[in-house]
């Protein structure tokens, strides 16, 4: 059985053949994604984090990292 946790789905783009989807995640669990689409017939190509709690990424390439602001470190101390 599949438990997510989930605030926001948002269909970017669709056709026949595959779709564009935004979710938003309260919290992610291993592969949570993959299995929640899995379960409806459906396979993943690729996913992609934008944004961890209200940081956004930005043009961050996998594997970087960036120094969080002052503003960034106080919000997740909230």
């Amino acid at each position: 059985m599949i438990f997510l946790a989930r605030s926001k789905v948002l269909t970017i783009s669709a056709s026949n053949s595959q779709s564009v989807v935004e979710l938003e995640l309260a919290e992610g669990k291993y592969r949570e994604v993959r299995r929640l689409f899995e379960s409806q017939g459906r396979s993943v190509k690729g996913l992609q984090r934008i944004q961890i709690g209200k940081i956004k990424l930005g043009e961050l390439r996998p594997g970087k990292w960036r120094t969080l602001t002052g503003t960034e470190i106080k919000s997740l101390l909230v």
